[in-house]
């Protein structure tokens, strides 16, 4: 995965296997059962150097995270979205596990 930046805090649980990663243009070797966290708006990257899979966990702000995931005004969903709590701790948290796998370059 390219060089990119993220508005949420991202944290790394390497489930099997060792992925290198680059956060801030360090460099770092992660192997199976090791987090790393990439901080918001610091790029980072993922490389494969081996099959390995990983579970990306990512904690957007309140307001951004009500934008990308909540259902869009006027929706059946708004009335009870409107009740999710309220203020700087607020956060929503998205899961995403995946497995990465070298890929040679033609």
């Amino acid at each position: 995965i390219s060089t990119h930046d993220s508005i949420g805090d991202a944290m790394v649980t390497v489930l099997e296997g060792t992925g290198r990663f680059t956060v801030g243009g360090k460099e770092h070797f992660c192997h199976e059962g090791e987090v790393l966290v990439m901080p918001a708006t610091v790029p980072h990257a993922v490389y494969a150097p081996e099959p390995f899979k990983m579970m990306l966990t990512v904690v957007f702000p309140l307001e951004e995270a009500k934008t990308a995931f909540l259902p869009a005004k006027n929706s059946p969903q708004e009335a009870q979205a409107a009740k999710a709590p309220q203020g700087p701790m607020a956060a929503c948290v998205v899961l995403q596990p995946m497995t990465l796998r070298r890929v040679p370059l033609r």
